[in-house]
C-alpha cells in the first residue's frame, strides 16, 4: 500500500510541476514581442517588415508581414495559431509550433529564453531550418519578474 501511495504521489508531483512550467511559458510568451533580429532563408530581412512586433494572446498570434516584395518575399498572412510543446528529456525541451499560411512563420521552431541583465529585457529565440529570431518582452516589468525569467531560462535549456 505505501509503494502506491508512493507512486501516486510522484506521479501527481510530477503532474503539478509540468503544468506549472506549462503556464509560466504561456504565460511568459502572451503578449507584444519586438523583433530584434530576423534572418529567413540565410538574409536578415528586419527591414523589409511591414512591422517589427509579432503577438501572442492564448494560442493566436499576430505575425509581421513583408513589403514591397522585399528580398524577392512575397507579403504572407498576418494570423497564426501557436502551440508550445514540452519536451522535458530532449536536446530541445521548448517546441513553439505556429499554424499559419505565413511562409516564414509558420512551421515548427525551437524556443529559447535568455536574460538580457545590462538592459533588463527578457529575450526569446525562435530557430527552425529556414528562420532564425531574436526577439524582446515588451511592457515587462524585468526586476518584479525575475524569479519567472530564471525558471523560463531553466526550462528551455
Amino acid at each position: 500500500m505505501k509503494i502506491y501511495l508512493l507512486r501516486v504521489s510522484t506521479s501527481l508531483l510530477l503532474l503539478a510541476s509540468f503544468f506549472s512550467c506549462r503556464s509560466k511559458v504561456e504565460e511568459a510568451l502572451n503578449g507584444q514581442w519586438s523583433i530584434d533580429t530576423i534572418i529567413y532563408r540565410q538574409y536578415e530581412i528586419r527591414n523589409c517588415l511591414s512591422v517589427n512586433i509579432i503577438s501572442f494572446n492564448r494560442d493566436i498570434c499576430d505575425l509581421p508581414i513583408t513589403r514591397n516584395r522585399c528580398e524577392g518575399l512575397n507579403e504572407f498572412v498576418r494570423k497564426g495559431m501557436a502551440e508550445v510543446d514540452y519536451n522535458g528529456d530532449s536536446t530541445t525541451p521548448l517546441v513553439l509550433k505556429i499554424f499559419s499560411d505565413n511562409e516564414m512563420f509558420g512551421g515548427t521552431h525551437r524556443m529559447i529564453f535568455r536574460k538580457d541583465d545590462e538592459n533588463r529585457l527578457l529575450k526569446m529565440e525562435l530557430i527552425s531550418d529556414s528562420l532564425y529570431l531574436v526577439c524582446r518582452k515588451g511592457l515587462f516589468d524585468y526586476d518584479n519578474n525575475i524569479d519567472l525569467v530564471n525558471d523560463l531560462i531553466k526550462i528551455s535549456h
